[in-house]
């Protein structure tokens, strides 16, 4: 399995990119900000994809973006271009913000996604992003009673996070501790 590529570009369009490696010209398959990023000589994380007929690599800058496109085209119907064009127009941090606070409009708006696959991007991965701190049951309700008093969705990730210990503590404990840490 191909894991990453390194050297040198020698021809750039908009998303895609042909890697010269080991004698080997590489033509992969990229996001926009890759191919418009990614300096003369390079190195790109890929996931290579294969059918019947034909293989395609898709190569990323960084680990989190290759991890992200490849739970989106785990999605039934969501292909390997939708998943490109969502990260040609959005950072992985984006994507997953979106589709943690079921932003519709945000995914639907990228080409080759509609309200459908949108919906359905949401359905599928809501549940399967984020640390798994954040999918804990304690954390959650922390994160949703800091919420109810005021605080924004990042503010009270982020007051939670600096707290030592918080697996031995209880809910009340956490979110007392989380007040007092401004």
């Amino acid at each position: 399995m191909i894991d990453r590529l390194k050297g040198k570009i020698i021809e750039r369009e908009p998303t895609k990119i042909v890697l010269y490696s080991g004698g080997i010209g590489f033509e992969i398959c990229v996001p926009l900000s890759v191919s418009q990023e990614i300096p003369e000589e390079g190195e790109l994380f890929i996931h290579p994809v294969f059918k019947e007929k034909e293989i395609k690599l898709y190569g990323f800058r960084k680990k989190g973006e290759r991890e992200i496109f490849k739970k989106i085209i785990s999605v039934p119907r969501v292909g390997e271009t939708a998943a490109l064009n969502l990260l040609s127009r959005y950072s992985p941090e984006e994507i997953e913000e979106s589709i943690k606070e079921e932003r519709i409009e945000i995914l639907a708006s990228t080409p080759g996604i509609g309200k459908k696959k949108a919906l359905k991007i949401i359905f599928e991965l809501k549940g399967a992003l984020g640390t798994p701190e954040e999918k804990n049951k304690k954390y959650k309700d922390a994160v949703k009673a800091l919420l109810s008093l005021g605080l924004t969705q990042k503010e009270a990730k982020e007051r939670i996070e600096r707290i030592k210990n918080k697996k031995d503590m209880s809910l009340a404990d956490i979110i007392k501790e989380a007040l007092k840490n401004e």
